[in-house]
């Protein structure tokens, strides 16, 4: 048997508005439920990714974290990764046998940064020494690398540098970034003045 619905009001459900619904099932019993409207799940604000490749005029703590991001992303696709001035050779690795040719087993390619990319990697790892406290730059740097604000407040306890909640990352986080961004904009201030 179709379920047919009965409304008793004669207005559709609009928003805000709950409506009582009944039709007969299955068993020729009568179902009565009260029906609410559907509303949409609340929208996520939109996060802007600033284009990296510009300087701004004006920098701001947000506009730094991006950059600093940027920065990292570009760290890790470096050939040698993360490790830095490790000693390591140019030359492919010999093949010794069959096994480690090319394509014996799954290859993974790295995406090698260009030289643009690296040259901002190398401005904002000059911004990281500016920030005097090396525990604000730890903060810093395992942010801009993905790191959850309660990561990185754990692994700070966990090397017995600081013992410090999510809240104190975080702000320890911004005034660093406030730091960094004030000094690029005297920098930014002085290459004006210096045009004129």
């Amino acid at each position: 048997m179709d379920k047919v619905a009965s409304f008793d009001s004669g207005l559709d459900l609009l928003p805000g508005r709950t409506a009582r619904v009944r039709w007969t099932d299955e068993g020729g019993d009568r179902v009565e439920r009260v029906a609410k409207p559907y509303r949409a799940p609340a929208r996520q604000p939109v996060r802007l990714i600033p284009d990296v490749t510009v300087e701004p005029d004006v920098w701001d703590a947000a506009l730094v974290r991006w950059h600093l991001i940027d920065a990292m992303r570009t760290l890790r696709r470096l050939p040698g990764g993360l490790a830095i001035g490790r000693m390591r050779c140019g030359l492919p690795e010999p093949v010794r046998s069959a096994v480690e040719a090319y394509g014996y087993e799954r290859v993974s390619v790295r995406l090698a940064p260009d030289a643009a990319a690296i040259d901002r990697l190398d401005r904002a790892l000059d911004w990281l020494l500016w920030v005097g406290n090396p525990v604000d730059r730890l903060i810093v740097t395992g942010t801009a690398l993905g790191l959850s604000l309660r990561a990185v407040a754990q692994e700070l306890l966990a090397s017995g540098r600081l013992a410090c909640s999510h809240e104190t990352v975080r702000t320890r986080e911004r005034a660093a970034l406030e730091l960094v961004a004030a000094r690029l904009n005297r920098h930014a201030d002085r290459r004006q003045a210096g045009r004129k």
